[in-house]
This record gives C-alpha cells, sequence and structure tokens, in this order.
C-alpha cells in the first residue's frame, strides 16, 4: 500500500507541476521542408516537442503502467467506471480515432502526425488524470495533504476529502506570474528576459518585423504576449483561467490573500484591454452572464434574465460570425483583420465540399489554403479563425459531428450534475473558437482545456458521491 501511495504521490504531485507550466512555451522545434508553404516559414506547421508534452507523456506513462498492474485493476477499474458511464470516454475515443483517419491521408502527414499524437496524448491525459485524483482520494495518506492525513475540505455547498484546493492556488499563481511578465512587456515595450529559454518568452522589440501593434487613443503600442505566441492568445488564456477560477472563488479567497486577488484582477484587465481582443471581452461576458443565469444564488427572476440576456448575445455572436464567414459584402466596411478571417473563411469552406469525409488532415490548413488562391490574390498562411470550419476542412464533416457530440454531452454531464461554473467553462473555451483558432492550434490553450476539465470531471464526480452519501 505504501508503495502505491508513492506513486500516487509522484502523479498527483507531477499534476501540479503540469497545471502550473502551462503557459510556458519552451520547445524543441524541428523545421523541415513541410514547413515551408511557397517558401515561407509556418509556424503551425513546424514540428515541436514541448516541456508540456513531456510533462504529460511521463504522466500518462506511469498511470499505464500503474493501472495495468494486477494488484491494482480493480481500483483504477471502479474509477474508470465511475466517469465512463457518462458516455464522455467513448465520445473521446471515437473522434480521436477519426482525427486518426484524417491524418492517414493528410497532405502533410508530419505536421497532422504531431498535431493527431498531442492532441491524443493530452485528452487521454485529461481522463487519466480523473482516475488519478479519484485513487488518490481512497489513500491512507492523501498526496498533497499536510502531515499524512486527510483535510475536510468545503468547496461550495459540498464538503469532501479532495486535493482540489491546492490545484486552484497553484493555477492562480501560476496565472499571476504570467500577468505580471505580460504587464513588464506592456511597460517596456519589449521582451523581458530577451531569450527564448526564460519560459519560452520570444525575443522583440517594438520595432521586430510582424510585431503585433495596437492603438489607443491615436498613440501605438506593442500590446503584451508574455510567452504566448500572439496577444490574443494571452487573453484568451487569461480570460478562460479568470473565469474558471471565479467559479471557484468562494474555496480561492481562503487560498489566497484579498490583496493578490486584486491585484491579479487588475492585471487581467490591463491585459485584456491592451490586447484590444473584442472576441476575448464579449465571449467572457456570455460566460459570466450565463453562470449568473445558472448560479443557484440567483433568484428565479434574475436567474432567467440573465440566461436569456446571455442566449440573446451568444445568438448575436453566431449571426455575426456565420456572416462574416458566408457574405463577402459584409466585411468590405469592417477592419483589415476581419476582412482576412473571411477570406480564410471562404477558402475553408470550399476545401470542406472537396474533402467532405474526412478532411485533409490536423493542422494542414495554412498549407492547403495556398492552392485555393486565386493567381493575385492576397495570400494568408495560417488557420481559419473558426473552429468549426477549421474542424470541417481539416478533419471532415465526419470529426466535426463527432467532437461536437463529445461536446454536447460535456455539457449535458455538468449541467445533471449542476457543475453549472464547469459548464458555462466548456462553453466558454467554443465560444472564443468561434472567432480565433488558437484553442485548437495553441498547445498551451488545448492542454489549459483538457487539464481543468479532467479537474471539474473530478469535482463533479466527488460532488454526486458526496450527495448520494
Amino acid at each position: 500500500m505504501q508503495i502505491k501511495n508513492i506513486k500516487l504521490n509522484f502523479m498527483v504531485q507531477l499534476l501540479v507541476v503540469i497545471v502550473f507550466a502551462i503557459p510556458l512555451n519552451l520547445g524543441k522545434h524541428f523545421i523541415i521542408p513541410s514547413s515551408y508553404v511557397n517558401g515561407l516559414l509556418v509556424d503551425y506547421l513546424i514540428p515541436t516537442l514541448y516541456v508540456q508534452d513531456i510533462l504529460v507523456f511521463c504522466f500518462s506513462l506511469v498511470f499505464i503502467f500503474e493501472a495495468t498492474k494486477s494488484k491494482n485493476r480493480a481500483n483504477y477499474k471502479s474509477s474508470f467506471s465511475k466517469i465512463n458511464k457518462s458516455w464522455l470516454i467513448p465520445l473521446a475515443t471515437i473522434f480521436i480515432f477519426s482525427f486518426g483517419l484524417s491524418s492517414i491521408g493528410s497532405v502533410n502527414i508530419t505536421a497532422s502526425l504531431v498535431a493527431f499524437l498531442r492532441f491524443s496524448l493530452y485528452t487521454f491525459f485529461c481522463f487519466s488524470a480523473v482516475i488519478v485524483l479519484l485513487e488518490s482520494d481512497k489513500s491512507e495518506n492523501l498526496p498533497l495533504s499536510t502531515g499524512g492525513n486527510l483535510e475536510d475540505i468545503e468547496l461550495g455547498a459540498q464538503t469532501f476529502y479532495s486535493n482540489y484546493p491546492v490545484f486552484l492556488k497553484v493555477a492562480f499563481f501560476s496565472l499571476f506570474l504570467f500577468l505580471v511578465l505580460g504587464t513588464v512587456q506592456l511597460v517596456l515595450q519589449r521582451s523581458v528576459f530577451n531569450n527564448y529559454l526564460v519560459l519560452g518568452e520570444q525575443p522583440y522589440t517594438s520595432a521586430t518585423f510582424g510585431i503585433s501593434v495596437e492603438t489607443f487613443f491615436g498613440n501605438k503600442y506593442v500590446p503584451p504576449y508574455s510567452t504566448f505566441r500572439h496577444p490574443n492568445v494571452f487573453a484568451g488564456y487569461v480570460g478562460l483561467l479568470v473565469f474558471f477560477l471565479f467559479t471557484n472563488l468562494k474555496d480561492l479567497r481562503n487560498l489566497v490573500s484579498r490583496k493578490l486577488l486584486v491585484l491579479c484582477f487588475t492585471m487581467c484587465v490591463i491585459v485584456l484591454v491592451s490586447a484590444s481582443s473584442f472576441n476575448a471581452f464579449l465571449a467572457i461576458l456570455i460566460g459570466f452572464l450565463l453562470y449568473y443565469g445558472f448560479s443557484s444564488s440567483a433568484n428565479n427572476k434574475n436567474r432567467q434574465a440573465g440566461v436569456t440576456l446571455a442566449i440573446f448575445i451568444l445568438s448575436i455572436v453566431i449571426s455575426f460570425s456565420f456572416l462574416i464567414n458566408t457574405v463577402p459584402d459584409f466585411t468590405s466596411v469592417y477592419s483589415p483583420s476581419v476582412v482576412v478571417r473571411a477570406a480564410l473563411a471562404s477558402k475553408s469552406k470550399h476545401i470542406i465540399i472537396d474533402n467532405s469525409l474526412f478532411g485533409t488532415g490536423l493542422a494542414t490548413s495554412p498549407q492547403l489554403l495556398e492552392s485555393y488562391y486565386f493567381e493575385r490574390e492576397r495570400r494568408f498562411p495560417q488557420p481559419v479563425h473558426n473552429i468549426f470550419l477549421l474542424l470541417g476542412s481539416e478533419t471532415g464533416l465526419i470529426g466535426l459531428v463527432l467532437f461536437l457530440s463529445f461536446f454536447l454531452y460535456t455539457l449535458r454531464f455538468f449541467y445533471i450534475n449542476k457543475n453549472y461554473g464547469s459548464l458555462c467553462f466548456v462553453l466558454l473555451y467554443f465560444l472564443l473558437g468561434l472567432f480565433d483558432h488558437f484553442i485548437f492550434t495553441s498547445h498551451q490553450i488545448l492542454l489549459l482545456f483538457w487539464t481543468f476539465l479532467s479537474l471539474s470531471l473530478y469535482r463533479s464526480e466527488k460532488s454526486l458521491a458526496r450527495h448520494q452519501e
């Protein structure tokens, strides 16, 4: 039993490290001929091994070794059955399989294989992490408790033995650290360390070619990147994690001082405003309205008003997304950014029509879009800024339908378990995907989703078990 506790302790501690390391951009890039499109190096096509990939792989490897041991099978099978009854694992397995089929016939097999392996690894990690956390609660010595004893933790309306608050605290301080980095970048108007080996921060100044530039009351400035590829990705990370932490604010206030919470919130606002990410603002607003509407603390009138308003705004967002992705003339009065998004969407629709079943393979849209441009038409070597068009073109309609089924079943699971914070977190993730591709193409955002989905599933299972007692 003691050996089992040591290995469980190692996996839970490794999970803590993964939660903290999500924003890192450190990785080994393998630049190969297929990474170029018409002589231009496209970062989406560069096979890269990130630090997070190694950490998640180590976690998954230890889990497999432990779960397959004959003496552990019964316990692990019991924990597995708790989350398997929701149909999430079978659905995840099926859509991952369909992604694999689309990658076999890919126009860029290397890029597709790397993307497929990472997506599969993170998905497996999500469900194995839930099982490990459930197993750790059965242990005589809870891995993250003090003094080796089980701690009685208050989580919302439920009280149970849990490591959950530790992950909240680690996630908060990880967010705080990278917010400080981004805020200092904004003040200096350049990178802080000027060294990629430090956290994966890309070196830049205001004069760097291709750097993002925004305008505030006529003054140009460089928005903060932190350790992300683009300010919009950083804003998306901040929005998602802040929302998740906000839905756990009751517990977080017992773990972090009020001054730190206020300082963190202030930096979040600064980052979101300076990034000029209207999409992130709108998605977060809808997420909070939905959460307020579903919240048990709101009376029936307020709940109905909140949900109604959120659905109304959501319908406008979806309609606007549909217009810029289907009606070219609609974009003529909007910014060049919107025009670029519409152009990418228009070409992606042609790819879906030509490759309707299994698509062209994961991570291939920047390369394949090139063949759909006219001779004198301006090229944009990047993925389409809409996850539905992105999935439809790269994995086909089969992959798109299967993934949407998983998404809807996930929402259903959290709704049935009355875990409205997690429900709105998942919905917020996909709302961001209406106007950008980074929720799939950024390894940081992808890992953030699967990691916090696992924590949400774990909490839901613990709450349900406690309620049944």
